[in-house]
């Protein structure tokens, strides 16, 4: 085994956004609450996806509120924002989410630790038996049972995987090349191995032509863990069964990485046009407007800049809320100087008013 294998198998955590389409806040905040009480563990990408969904339907909301209420002729300095009880579930329930990745995480990071115990005190065993070549054929029963026992136990901490995995694979290979009086229980371990590990190859050929990347490279972690928990073959086809398996393992890789490098590129694109936005709107606040019309005419203009954010794709994960941020922020500070200027329209309207009353008596 390589690197190669120990780089794959670190892979698989990363998942396209979940093609489902959420159309209101309240059936993301149905979502969030199923993942709270689910057993299962809580997916981040998932759950990344969900927050910025429920505050994009949230920022079109508000909007919409707003809109209504000028329409109708409402005072922009009297509209305030009113408390949404839906946003304070959200974000109870991502809290208790929060909490409860938390406590997963510390379970799963004991439970490696305690895995890797037993794993390396499985090495140590095989390692004493191959210290005494005459015993070998004799503790052959306890050594199949150890690498049952291999099988049976979960994952590791990642960073101590591949050196364990070879440290095994060294000490299993050298058991079986000790093991001479029983040759025919050696050979036939080994074939049957051979065939085990020669179906893994076909079904991984099979997948490095399968044009859904990601399954196809999900599944692919399942044939390594497969091919790991196979014992060694004879001697002389050790490497060549390897490398069979490692260059179907490769095209596959291969694929799954061009797949999220042109998601990322989509993503940064996305993110480019989604600060031009930002900039376009932050812009219009450092414009002085002097005349109600002008501020109608930059209303239109806010407005239409946000029909163009809906049309764009997700930015990348770590940018994804803070860029919506910024977009917000330069929203609510627009209608906020906006709300400000007719404001003093209306007092200075008023001292007009009463300045021309003062002057008729």
């Amino acid at each position: 085994m390589d690197s190669l294998e120990n780089a794959l198998l670190q892979q698989g955590t990363m998942e396209e956004p979940a093609k489902k389409i959420y159309s209101s806040k309240q059936e993301v905040l149905e979502r969030v609450k199923e993942i709270a009480r689910s057993a299962e563990a809580p997916v981040k990408e998932e759950l990344d996806l969900l927050k910025t969904v429920f505050y994009k339907l949230h920022l079109a909301e508000r909007d919409a509120q707003m809109k209504e209420y000028l329409a109708k002729g409402g005072d922009p300095e009297k509209y305030v924002l009113l408390p949404d009880d839906t946003e304070e579930a959200f974000k109870a329930e991502m809290q208790i989410i929060k909490e409860k990745r938390a406590k997963i995480f510390l379970a799963q990071e004991e439970e490696k630790q305690e895995n890797l115990a037993k794993k390396l005190e499985i090495i140590e065993k095989i390692k004493a038996m191959t210290t005494s070549p005459e015993e070998v054929n004799k503790s052959y029963q306890d050594f199949k049972a150890l690498q049952q026992e291999w099988k049976e136990i979960k994952a590791i901490p990642a960073d101590k995987a591949n050196e364990v995995w070879k440290n095994y694979q060294l000490y299993v290979e050298q058991f079986y090349d000790l093991l001479k009086l029983n040759n025919e229980a050696r050979e036939y371990d080994f074939k049957k191995n051979l065939e085990a590990k020669t179906k893994l190859c076909e079904a991984a050929e099979k997948l490095a032509e399968d044009t859904d990347v990601i399954s196809a490279f999900h599944q692919l972690q399942d044939l390594h863990q497969q091919y790991r928990e196979i014992g060694p073959v004879a001697k002389e086809l050790r490497e060549e069964i390897w490398a069979r398996f490692k260059a179907a393992s490769t095209i596959i890789n291969k694929k799954h990485q061009q797949h999220f490098e042109d998601l990322r590129a989509k993503e940064e694109k996305n993110l480019a046009d989604k600060t031009a936005l930002c900039e376009k709107v932050e812009a219009i606040n450092q414009t002085e407007y002097k005349q109600a019309s002008d501020w109608e005419n930059a209303t239109k203009e806010v407005i239409e800049l946000q029909n163009e954010w809906k049309k764009i794709g997700f930015a990348p994960q770590k940018m994804n809320v803070k860029i919506f941020e910024r977009f917000r922020i330069a929203n609510d500070t627009f209608f906020s100087n906006k709300a400000e200027f007719f404001k003093g329209l209306k007092e200075q309207y008023a001292s007009n008013i009463a300045k021309w009353k003062r002057l008729k008596l």
